[in-house]
């Protein structure tokens, strides 16, 4: 959210699986939500449709997604940058693609 607001953008959240399963909105300042929608079976496809949907009124400054990268991909990418935040060594077919580290859930002594 501190990237929306240094730039004065807005930006939206895709919870997707499938499908997309939700849609948030964010304004400079607002938190993002913590917790996404959905479950297993991941397809990009959807994603990026809706990307292009948003694309016909919205200037569109770029695409982040966060994923293991085991998806299905559309065969052409979007003509905007795309930068893929990977927990995999996989690597996306168009785009940047960056692995992250993540840090497994601790569980605390009962």
């Amino acid at each position: 959210s501190s990237a929306l607001a240094d730039t004065g953008c807005r930006g939206l959240v895709l919870d997707c699986d499938a499908a997309i399963q939700a849609e948030h909105w964010l304004d400079p300042g607002m938190d993002c939500p913590a917790i996404a929608s959905g479950g297993g079976g991941t397809s990009h496809l959807a994603i990026f449709a809706r990307v292009a949907e948003l694309a016909e009124a919205e200037r569109i400054a770029g695409v982040v997604c966060l994923t293991d990268l085991m998806t299905d991909f559309p065969d052409v990418g979007p003509d905007l940058p795309v930068l893929w935040l990977s927990t995999t060594d996989e690597t996306a077919p168009f785009g940047r693609t960056v692995k992250i580290k993540t840090n497994p859930t601790k569980e605390t002594d009962q």
